[in-house]
């Protein structure tokens, strides 16, 4: 997601990229490994893509948001105490956006499912990246009487 960086010249809001050289861009992302994961990718295909002698620098910043706090409150009790618009989904995003909107950091990676679908004013879904491999492992235990993913009984995920 990207803020409003109010020098725009684009519809949206956008501020003209690439920023100046040497600027440094802070990225912010949840404390998660996954999310630092897709924050440093996203950092690094942002910085291949600049074709400029002094591209900016990209730094990843992380922050602790209501969802990773607390595990044990429903998610309508925590979305209600955060004041978020979407149920569950803004304990993912509330305080990263809020950042966003005051220019502590230029541009957020989330994942797109923790999305809320009404964004904040002033921002926007500035990009989404070609998928990465989908494929998922299943593990079970040596002694299971389930040895591939179509032996699992109907109802179970397949």
């Amino acid at each position: 997601m990207i803020g409003d960086m109010g020098s725009s010249t684009h519809p949206g809001g956008v501020e003209d990229f690439p920023p100046p050289h040497d600027a440094e861009i802070a990225i912010a992302c949840r404390k998660s490994e996954l999310a630092l994961v897709q924050a440093r990718g996203i950092a690094a295909k942002l910085g291949e893509s600049l074709d400029m002698d002094h591209p900016p620098r990209f730094s990843v910043v992380t922050r602790s948001v209501a969802g990773d706090a607390d595990k044990q409150s429903p998610f309508a009790l925590l979305s209600k105490q955060t004041g978020g618009s979407d149920v569950g989904k803004s304990l993912w995003t509330n305080g990263l956006e809020t950042d966003l909107v005051a220019d502590k950091v230029q541009v957020l990676v989330h994942c797109l499912k923790d999305m809320p679908t009404t964004l904040p004013a002033n921002c926007l879904l500035g990009a989404i990246p070609a998928r990465e491999d989908p494929s998922d492992a299943v593990i079970m235990r040596p002694d299971s009487p389930f040895k591939t993913i179509d032996q699992l009984p109907p109802g179970s995920v397949r």
